[in-house]
């Protein structure tokens, strides 16, 4: 028989399944050091990198005030156009025989733009019933109906009084029956 390799002397150190000997790797307490110092380097370059992203951006205060000047133009009140009150068949849909009783303010901004909305009065009153025709009832229920509805009729008034424009209307009366 052929004589077997004699086994290397025990050295105190342990051999690995592939049969050579274990290197010896970091402590515990070395890979623990190492977490730290990562999880610190990281939390300040966190930190380090809002404050630049804020500063940049103008948001963090500085020790010198800029100066900044503000504008202010003084518009006055808004002034308030009445509209006759009016009655509208509606779109027959679900209900027999729908109407909407309805009676807006216009809110324009100057003495010039109420002049001119006085002057489409009837024009205005006009297209808002045409547009109200070919609704039904149940577009104009609750309040997102109403304030569809006043969203369309400003967008129509201000199609009539174009270039002068109004800043919203107002309903004083929304009933459907």
């Amino acid at each position: 028989m052929a004589d077997k390799p004699a086994k290397p002397a025990a050295s105190g150190k342990k051999d690995d399944a592939s049969g050579g000997p274990k290197k010896a790797g970091p402590s515990a307490k070395s890979k623990r050091v190492v977490l730290i110092a990562v999880a610190v380097i990281a939390l300040v370059a966190g930190i380090g990198g809002t404050v630049g992203v804020l500063h940049l951006l103008g948001l963090l205060g500085t020790a010198e005030k800029s100066e900044r000047q503000v504008a202010v133009v003084s518009l006055g009140q808004p002034v308030l156009v009445d509209m006759p009150e009016v009655m509208v068949d509606l779109k027959v849909g679900t209900c027999r025989s729908p109407y909407l009783r309805y009676a807006m303010r216009i809110e324009v901004s100057s003495g010039a733009a109420a002049k001119v909305v006085d002057e489409f009065q009837t024009r205005i009153m006009d297209a808002v019933q045409q547009h109200l025709r070919g609704k039904e009832r149940q577009e104009l229920v609750g309040v997102e109906g109403a304030d569809r509805m006043r969203n369309e009729a400003r967008d129509i008034i201000n199609r009539l009084v174009a270039p002068e424009r109004i800043n919203g209307v107002l309903f004083k009366k929304f009933v459907l029956q």
